[in-house]
């Protein structure tokens, strides 16, 4: 595959960029940085950013979008190399016969590629430990440019290593704190009497998966209280209509698009290829605040179906355990464990309805557990109170 053959006039040259949805902040970087340094010549194309939903209507945009491009670039984490989407786009591209260049990031070196991306030329993008030579954005942007049959930019390589190792830190402690919980059935808490609440948006029940909130819903009794909110006035009526907010439990579902960078839950139609707002104004709630107001009602447990957001996740584990899919999955599958989850909950520990959902749909929802709130801690010394 050499990059030679393939030189582009001046109309330039598409790339095609995979990545896992969780790193969306890592390929914001790349598309920024290549898109101005090569003053417009370069289109960068995210290839992931349509969340859990991986429909027909998507797969014929990555359809399109790998049939134009003239260059694949992978970025690679030890969690992304895991994703099959990503290994059926690299599939592909390499069947056309583009040039292919796996980017190496957050501790995952070349020479740790699984076959067949190792038989291809990784690159360290950061690399502390280089011993001179150029870098790995350097190699990175050279690789472009024998595609483009261009020089190499002026860029200031140093500072996009700085950027990059930042968002390494940042992506590794979030990791961290998404470290997956266990249930088991030994010390159970009962959720009393809970009231069931459905956050969605108007796309979303046209996507299908209004189906999948009126299974949420026919899975409780008709004792249990059921809300369902489509914007962002009605969520906010449930919550402060509550008289009694100590006495409450709820069970949250959320079907509606989330931002993988900033975790805001959209009620607002949304451009699933580019994650931007298909009008204005824009109505939608940050996770923060999606937090707050779910402590106010005592809120248990969050199920997420609509999106694949360490953000949004985080922030609910102050309040509540949460359960999220760790990847893309299809509409069918998710709706098929949705069924299948809720069948089983009302009657049964969460840990059996998380296994038995697993086993029958395969769709990688995961269990994380609440954070306890931070505690401090002072020593006593000999001879002094132990009490502050």
């Amino acid at each position: 595959m050499n990059g030679g053959s393939e030189r582009k006039d001046k109309v330039g040259l598409q790339i095609f960029l995979s990545y896992a949805h969780v790193e969306s902040r890592f390929a914001d970087l790349i598309e920024e940085i290549v898109t101005r340094d090569f003053i417009g010549l370069v289109r960068v194309f995210v290839a992931s950013d349509g969340g859990v939903i991986a429909g027909q209507k998507w797969l014929d945009v990555v359809k399109d979008a790998l049939a134009q491009s003239h260059l694949h670039v992978v970025l690679c984490s030890p969690e992304s190399i895991t994703r099959q989407w990503i290994s059926f786009e690299t599939g592909a591209a390499y069947l056309r016969g583009i040039r292919i260049i796996p980017l190496c990031h957050s501790g995952l070196a070349p020479k740790q590629l699984p076959v067949p991306l190792s038989e291809l030329q990784g690159i360290q993008l950061c690399d502390r430990n280089r011993a001179g030579g150029p870098s790995g954005f350097e190699r990175f942007y050279q690789g472009i440019a024998d595609v483009l049959g261009s020089g190499v930019p002026r860029a200031d390589f140093e500072e996009y290593e700085e950027r990059l190792f930042g968002l390494e830190q940042t992506y590794a402690t979030e990791r961290g704190w998404l470290a997956e919980g266990r249930v088991e059935e030994t010390g159970v808490e009962v959720i009393p009497h809970p009231k069931i609440l459905c956050i969605s948006s108007q796309q979303f029940t046209k996507q299908g998966f209004g189906d999948q909130i009126d299974t949420v819903l026919k899975a409780f009794p008709t004792s249990v209280e059921h809300y369902r909110a489509l914007d962002l006035p009605t969520l906010k009526q449930v919550i402060f209509n509550e008289k009694d907010q100590d006495g409450l439990a709820y069970v949250v579902h959320v079907a509606a698009y989330v931002c993988p960078r900033s975790g805001d839950v959209y009620f607002s139609d949304v451009d699933f290829g580019s994650g931007e707002p298909m009008s204005l104004p824009v109505e939608k709630i940050t996770a923060d605040a999606l937090a707050q107001l779910l402590s106010k009602v005592n809120t248990r447990l969050v199920v997420i179906t609509g999106a694949d957001s360490p953000a949004l996740t985080i922030a609910l584990l102050s309040v509540c355990h949460v359960v999220a899919a760790r990847e893309m999955v299809s509409p069918a599958m998710i709706a098929t464990w949705v069924a299948e989850f809720y069948e089983m909950l009302p009657r049964h520990p969460l840990s059996e309805a998380l296994e038995f959902a697993l086993k029958a749909s395969r769709a990688p929802m995961r269990f994380y557990a609440k954070q306890e709130k931070a505690v401090d801690v002072r020593v006593a010394l000999k001879g002094e109170a132990a009490s502050t």
